[in-house]
C-alpha cells in the first residue's frame, strides 16, 4: 500500500470518528452499531450500520448524509462493487 492510500485510509477512518457526534446531534430513533465502511475514493465513505442504517460523505468525513436501506434482517458487512471503465 502507498503512503497515499494510507494515508487516504487514515482519513477516511478518522471522517468515521465523526458519525457519533453527527448522530447524537440529531433526534435519533434508533441505535446505529457500525458494522462496515468502504472509502472507493480518498473522499468518499459509506459506512453501514447493522440495523439498516448508510452514511455517506463525499467530502472525506467533513458532512455527512444518512439513509435507510429497507433491510428487514441485522446487517453485518456488505460488498461494493465499482465497475471503471478505461
Amino acid at each position: 500500500m502507498s503512503k497515499g492510500t494510507t494515508l487516504a485510509a487514515l482519513t477516511g477512518f478518522i471522517g468515521l470518528l465523526a458519525l457519533p457526534p453527527i448522530a447524537s446531534g440529531a433526534a435519533v430513533s434508533r441505535a446505529c452499531w457500525l458494522r462496515d465502511a468502504v472509502a472507493p475514493t480518498p473522499t468518499i465513505i459509506y459506512a453501514m450500520c447493522e440495523q439498516g442504517r448508510l452514511y455517506t460523505t463525499a467530502d472525506a468525513g467533513a458532512t455527512w448524509t444518512s439513509g435507510e436501506t429497507g433491510a428487514e434482517v441485522s446487517l453485518r458487512a456488505w460488498l461494493l462493487w465499482i465497475q471503471r471503465t478505461v
